[in-house]
């Protein structure tokens, strides 16, 4: 959807088996010295296994500029309906909105999608 609105788009997923040149089959490093002015995290914070560090190393890759829009699932939407089938193995965090505002200075937009279970926020990487 991006590129066909004109946008120039890297993707790093090493599990990847599609065969778009534009997605890089390993994990992102900031040695790739790659810089953007967005980026997108969607379902991907919570497989990290630390997250603070790899958002700081997204920053330091990117100048500190830039606007970075995350999606994750809302842990305070599963214990809200007791959604314990969207806790499982694959995801080693979780992630609240309250801990979004102690991660980043500023927190553009937030809300929820897909049935509420999805926290979505789009915030700023000079944090």
């Amino acid at each position: 959807m991006l590129t066909a609105k004109g946008f120039e788009i890297t993707g790093f997923d090493p599990t990847y088996e599609g065969d778009n040149p534009a997605v890089v089959k390993k994990y992102f490093a900031s040695e790739l010295g790659i810089r953007a002015v967005g980026i997108v995290l969607r379902h991907v914070l919570e497989h990290i296994q630390d997250p603070l560090q790899f958002l700081l190393r997204l920053k330091e890759a990117n100048g500190g500029s830039g606007r970075i829009y995350i999606e994750v699932p809302c842990f305070d939407w599963i214990c809200e309906h007791r959604a314990w089938f969207d806790v499982f193995y694959e995801h080693v965090n979780y992630f609240r909105l309250s801990d979004f505002l102690s991660m980043f200075g500023t927190i553009y937009e937030s809300g929820r999608l897909f049935g509420s279970n999805t926290f979505m926020s789009s915030q700023s990487l000079q944090a």
